[in-house]
């Protein structure tokens, strides 16, 4: 014969599952905040539009020296554009 549960563990398995729920929201909120979100960066493109590497957008100048040296040693277009990521934060 199974044991009826007291309401003391009753109200415990409530509130913990309860807590889980909305831990589950909260997570859900979070990424649904920053869904869509965007941010500018520097992209160094060989010439097929295929993104090599990514900087930061304040650091153009490096993404602009990185295109020199992949021109330089594999003697192909290499270009430095504005590219969007998703935000990370």
């Amino acid at each position: 014969m199974a044991r009826r549960s007291s309401n003391r563990s009753r109200l415990e398995r409530l509130r913990d599952e309860a807590e889980i729920r909305s831990d589950e929201r909260d997570a859900k909120e979070r990424s649904e905040r920053n869904a869509g979100r965007l941010m500018a960066v520097w992209a160094v493109k060989n010439g097929m539009g295929e993104v090599i590497a990514v900087y930061p957008y304040p650091r153009k100048a490096d993404a602009e020296k990185e295109a020199e040296r992949l021109r330089a040693v594999e003697r192909a277009t290499f270009i430095v554009a504005p590219h969007k990521v998703p935000f990370e934060g």
